[in-house]
């Protein structure tokens, strides 16, 4: 009884198995290839033909897709339909090498500041300025990137918009002015602003905690996040293309006598400074004045506006290269002063000149009369 049961189990999972394993008899070799493939409706070859790849005459094969054609391109078609990334965004337009171009001009608070060459420093004679520090001498310097710079100053409520309403506001603007620049900060709101501006565009942070440069960007030019300028682009985005003492034209003679009278003709309708500005000099609104050529307003007079570079002797070196040059800093946070650029409310009219108009700015600690304009590179 036990033997003939054991018996029909063996049977049952004889056939079992055989049936999971399927019929015993072998494909003929020459059915395995690729000349096994039924041809397309028409009796030519295969209907995919070109986009498989014979391996050894193997019945794999490995289906071979479009291939982005983005070598050196940095916008326009990838061959694919899609485009090359990052592509050139609203501020440009792509060249057929694929390469972006940048027309300067400006959208809502944002104004594009294309590549280029000018003469940095201080071009104004000695008679024209009071001050015996009278800035670097002239010398050629060549931005290869594009960048943009909001046309105004940071005004408090634009602070607000970014990075809320928690952030201490007595720390960054004592006076009730919404549309007046924000002032009396350290690298905290300097951060906090531009950390904030990089995470609703999702562009990379550039600078650290600390607020300077972080250590994987070899200079400042490489990092797309938003970030504050280099001395070398507040320069070259203030001049716009002009040789002048101010964008307007140049200053006369000083007149230590009269020198309110002496330059009231081309700074009263660009800038707030000392002569303008009210008794002990007072905060104005951000935009009031008339815009350089290049549309950016306050470029001259309101505040000092600060840039990455270190001022000396807190420096490097003091001669930076011609090319996207960048001073970096020599010592740590607790000692670090950067330039700040453009002069501000209180400043006497003989100092408004572009290529003088610089002071030092503690990182550590905010000033009355600093502020700050954002940049960004383009691709």
């Amino acid at each position: 009884m036990t033997t003939r049961r054991l018996s029909l189990w063996f049977v049952v999972a004889t056939a079992v198995l055989s049936g999971c394993r399927g019929p015993t008899s072998a494909t003929p070799p020459e059915a395995t290839g690729p000349a096994a493939r039924a041809p397309d409706s028409d009796g030519g070859s295969p209907a995919d033909e070109g986009l498989i790849a014979d391996h050894g005459g193997t019945a794999d094969a490995e289906v071979v897709g479009c291939l982005p054609q983005c070598q050196d391109r940095v916008c326009g078609p990838n061959g694919c339909g899609g485009s090359c990334a990052p592509g050139c965004g609203a501020h440009g337009t792509c060249d057929d090498s694929g390469r972006c171009v940048y027309v300067q001009h400006c959208v809502d608070h944002w104004c594009v500041i294309p590549a280029g060459s000018y003469v940095r420093g201080n071009t104004t004679p000695s008679e024209r300025h009071c001050d015996v520090d009278d800035g670097p001498k002239p010398h050629d310097v060549t931005l290869t990137r594009a960048f943009i710079m909001r046309r105004t100053e940071v005004e408090y409520e634009e602070f607000e918009r970014v990075v809320g309403s928690n952030f201490p506001a007595d720390e960054l603007f004592p006076l009730k002015c919404p549309r007046c620049a924000i002032f009396q900060f350290g690298a905290k709101a300097i951060v906090a602003y531009l950390r904030g501006l990089n995470k609703l565009e999702d562009l990379p942070d550039c600078l650290g905690s600390d607020g300077l440069l972080l250590s994987k960007y070899k200079t400042p030019y490489e990092c797309t996040g938003y970030r504050l300028p280099t001395d070398a682009e507040w320069e070259y985005a203030a001049r716009a293309g002009t040789t002048t003492d101010t964008y307007v034209g140049d200053l006369g003679k000083y007149n230590p006598n009269k020198p309110c009278e002496q330059s009231a003709a081309l700074l009263d309708q660009i800038a707030w400074y000392a002569c303008n500005s009210g008794d002990n000099g007072k905060v104005k609104p951000t935009g009031q004045k008339a815009p350089n050529p290049w549309g950016l307003h306050d470029m001259l007079g309101n505040f000092y506006e600060i840039t990455l570079d270190a001022f000396p002797p807190f420096s490097k070196t003091v001669t930076a290269p011609p090319v996207d040059p960048w001073v970096a800093p020599a010592f740590g946070y607790e000692y670090m002063w950067l330039i700040s650029r453009g002069g501000c409310y209180h400043t006497h009219p003989c100092t408004m000149y572009i290529g003088r108009a610089r002071y030092p700015f503690y990182l550590a600690h905010g000033n009355d009369d600093m502020t700050i304009r954002p940049v960004r590179t383009l691709p």
